[in-house]
């Protein structure tokens, strides 16, 4: 199999956060952020054109899909037409981690297409746009046209993204008005703002130019795992932590964390490795910043802030998610996207 090279560090758009210190450190870790709602789940996926049991209903040829194959969709970042390196983000300081998290899927997506030749790079997706969709625009029913606290449930969040889509770091000027939006992409102040507000409705159109199309339940880890070797993102929220007590946790020599303590948190999974030796997911929790964990990254870079989990251990995510953890996908029907990840595919 071939050896990988090392991941490049991406630019730094703006200041990040100095060294972590303990104090931020135990702040992450009681943070939380997700909201298990099985209402909300069950009427989400009820009002889909189409109820699908498994992402395998979706398209039957991803069964199966992941074995003997190692699919790292973050590598796409490293691509010139696209980031040109691995994003950074600095640690959330609030309860957005939904947000946080769809704009991290946003990201990886446009910059699997920008690598492609597809689309130019749009810049980094806006999180604050995500979570404040997640909570008003499709969540008012329930909370009425402001919100308090923090917290997103995942199905509100995808639903937001097929339906109004993701805003990314623009100027934008629109009926009069300047929305100046460059540099924040992971700005906390502003997803108070609209997590309570919502987005601006002059913004909508501009957000409905990048839409995911599609998305599924994810019942097992198999299935996330096929679901990534097709090119698509496993989006989630759980009570199932892979950290307990004082971070930053660590990696062992294999890049493995396992599962332990609870959380209340949204992250994701965005690589699969089935290689003989190694069946693991990559799971992806940067929206904490890169030294939340620490630790050998293992056989494969996989990267600052991501570790790997077994298919064991992230079954006990799926299985405390509530059924709030999906798949989505930039197409409907959730294709093979084989011409667009044959390079981040071994």
């Amino acid at each position: 199999m071939p050896t990988l090279p090392l991941l490049k560090a991406g630019p730094d758009p703006q200041p990040l956060t100095p060294t972590m210190n303990e104090s931020l450190f135990d702040r992450l870790n009681t943070l939380g952020g997700w909201e298990l709602k099985p209402e909300v789940i069950r009427r989400v996926m009820q009002s889909r054109p189409r109820i699908l049991g498994s992402i395998y209903e979706a398209n039957p040829a991803l069964e199966g899909l992941s074995q003997g194959k190692v699919t790292l969709l973050f590598r796409a970042f490293d691509d010139p037409k696209a980031l040109g390196g691995q994003p950074k983000y600095r640690p959330q300081t609030i309860g957005d981690c939904v947000g946080r998290t769809g704009a991290m899927i946003g990201d990886e997506q446009a910059a699997i297409l920008a690598a492609a030749g597809k689309i130019r790079w749009p810049g980094r997706s806006i999180a604050a746009s995500v979570y404040g969709e997640a909570r008003v625009e499709i969540g008012r029913d329930e909370h009425g046209t402001r919100v308090g606290g923090d917290g997103a449930v995942v199905a509100y969040a995808v639903e937001a993204v097929t339906k109004f889509g993701l805003l990314h770091e623009d100027l934008i000027q629109v009926d009069g008005q300047t929305y100046d939006l460059r540099g924040k992409f992971d700005d906390d102040d502003l997803a108070s703002q609209w997590g309570n507000h919502g987005v601006p409705q002059p913004l909508w159109p501009t957000a409905h130019h990048f839409l995911f199309k599609d998305f599924s339940p994810v019942k097992t880890a198999q299935e996330a795992a096929d679901a990534i070797a097709g090119g698509h993102s496993i989006w989630f929220g759980t009570s199932q932590a892979y950290w307990s007590g004082r971070l930053p946790a660590r990696r062992d020599d294999r890049g493995f964390l396992p599962a332990r303590g609870t959380t209340g948190h949204s992250y994701h999974a965005n690589g699969q490795i089935d290689d003989g030796q190694i069946q693991a997911l990559v799971l992806d929790n940067k929206q904490w910043g890169d030294e939340w964990v620490t630790g050998p990254e293992g056989k494969y870079p996989i990267g600052a802030g991501r570790w790997l989990s077994s298919y064991e251990d992230f079954q006990r995510v799926i299985d405390r998610s509530g059924g709030d953890c999906y798949a989505v996908s930039r197409y409907e029907g959730f294709p093979i996207i084989e011409d667009e990840i044959s390079w981040i595919t071994l």
